[in-house]
């Protein structure tokens, strides 16, 4: 039997209709998988560091141990084996080994021109400013799993000279229940700080 005109029509516009519905409930799964798949990623990236056993608000006073530490060596240059002892504790394994690498090469360099200054012999490695800034005023830890970046702010005020205020980042890594400082990354503007990376300047040939 022919259908009129009008029940073809509604016919038709049911079927449109449920093919949109079907269409809509398709996208909606997919948006709600894509959404548990993120809440998943973040859940996953935050118990990785809970199971190393570092806690998210303990970055920054990590790096600001690490500092405190530099400062009242008063080093400069790499720090000498007795300061290791004291420093490799608040290293990651990367950064002692990039720190040892530096000093053979140091070494070998002394040993082939004694005559001549070798890299790293002297100024502050850890922070932009070759002096050595004179207080830390700020430590703020954004975390990630088993990283996290602490922005430090520091402070040089010396009579007779600029008053100068930095912030480099303190690259942490989680490692064995503790955060450790895996790199530096520099962030002074001024003419001849430093530029990049702290452990790409100790690895570099």
């Amino acid at each position: 039997m022919r259908l009129p005109p009008v029940a073809r029509h509604q016919g038709a516009r049911r079927g449109l209709i449920a093919a949109l519905a079907l269409v809509a409930l398709a996208s909606a799964g997919c948006a709600q998988r894509a959404d548990d798949a993120a809440a998943a990623a973040s859940q996953a990236s935050t118990s990785k560091a809970v199971e190393a056993g570092c806690k998210n608000s303990d970055a920054a006073r990590a790096a600001r141990d690490f500092y405190a530490l530099i400062a009242a060596d008063a080093a400069s240059g790499l720090p000498s084996s007795a300061s290791m002892l004291k420093l490799a504790p608040l290293m990651s394994a990367s950064m002692r080994a990039a720190v040892e690498k530096a000093r053979i090469r140091q070494r070998s360099s002394i040993a082939a021109h004694p005559d001549e200054k070798p890299d790293f012999i002297e100024g502050s490695l850890f922070t932009s400013l070759f002096e050595s800034p004179s207080a830390l005023e700020s430590a703020t830890a954004v975390a990630n799993g088993d990283s996290a970046v602490v922005e430090v702010g520091f402070l040089y005020a010396q009579a007779g000279a600029e008053t100068l205020r930095w912030k480099d980042q303190a690259l942490l890594r989680c490692e064995e229940r503790r955060w450790r400082l895996d790199d530096v990354r520099y962030g002074g503007e001024w003419d001849f700080a430093p530029k990049g990376q702290l452990k790409q300047a100790l690895e570099s040939e």
